[in-house]
């Protein structure tokens, strides 16, 4: 059995899966149902594009009591085995780490300890359910000569799909403080009819389609881009170019380099 000891920063915990890291906080990670009742240790799971699954637990042990977990694929539990890679933080057992899961099988994930207590155990008919995708990356605005807008983005698919993913894009412009969702099935959008003296901002997120799986996590919103005056602005771009329409002291207008 290997061991893989990760060090906290403040509340946040880096997971290596696969070639990129996810980042979580425990009590906030939805990925199973547990028990409500103050005090029980609560199982949460999750998928990354890699396939590898990370289950982590709520409830830290002492270092003579962690908790060991076992894992076995459609109904055969006489086939159990032990987690091959724990996630340490404190010298404290907190979660484990599957590779190169069989995404479309039931999945039985069971934690165990050395203390009489009543511990989870949780079944799954297909983990492909619980797969969460990196956020979409890359993103462009450029308007056409028919007054439109056209979003495109990227899309890092790891060892799924294309054809799996489906989109929501959200977008607002400076007269308004709300966003407008619209559903996507590929990683081109187009906004019909915009205002040209308005400045935009889109965000964009994805997961898997139902065509693929019944995904019960969207990825997180991707980084802001926003367009206006012709241009495309990310970043402390958006902020300067924002504060530029609001401040009336020339002084600061010229320290931000405003038109």
């Amino acid at each position: 059995m290997s061991v893989k000891k990760l060090y906290p920063v403040s509340l946040w915990i880096s997971v290596r899966l696969g070639f990129h890291f996810f980042v979580m906080i425990l009590p906030w990670l939805h990925g199973i149902e547990g028990s409500e009742k103050p005090g029980n240790v609560e199982l949460h799971c999750i998928v990354n594009k890699y396939q590898v699954l990370t289950c982590v637990w709520n409830k830290q042990s002492d270092v003579n009591d962690n908790y060991t977990l076992y894992y076995w694929y459609s109904d055969k539990e006489y086939t159990a085995a032990q987690c091959p890679h724990y996630l340490i933080v404190n010298q404290t057992t907190f979660g484990c780490q599957l590779s190169e899961i069989e995404t479309f099988s039931t999945f039985t994930v069971k934690l165990t300890s050395n203390k009489q207590e009543s511990l989870p155990m949780r079944k799954f008919d297909k983990l492909i359910d619980l797969v969460k995708m990196d956020p979409p990356s890359k993103l462009q605005v450029t308007n056409t000569s028919s007054l439109e807008l056209r979003l495109q983005w990227e899309q890092s698919y790891g060892s799924l799909r294309s054809h799996c993913m489906t989109y929501q894009v959200q977008y607002k412009n400076m007269a308004s403080d709300k966003w407008t969702v619209k559903n996507a099935s590929s990683t081109l959008f187009i906004l019909p009819s915009y205002d040209p003296k308005q400045t935009y901002t889109f965000q964009v997120r994805s997961k898997l389609s139902k065509f693929c799986a019944n995904s019960k996590f969207w990825s997180d919103w991707s980084q802001a881009v926003s367009w206006g005056r012709n241009i495309t602005v990310t970043g402390m771009a958006w902020y300067i170019k924002r504060s530029c329409g609001e401040l009336k002291d020339q002084l600061y207008r010229e320290t931000l380099h405003c038109d």
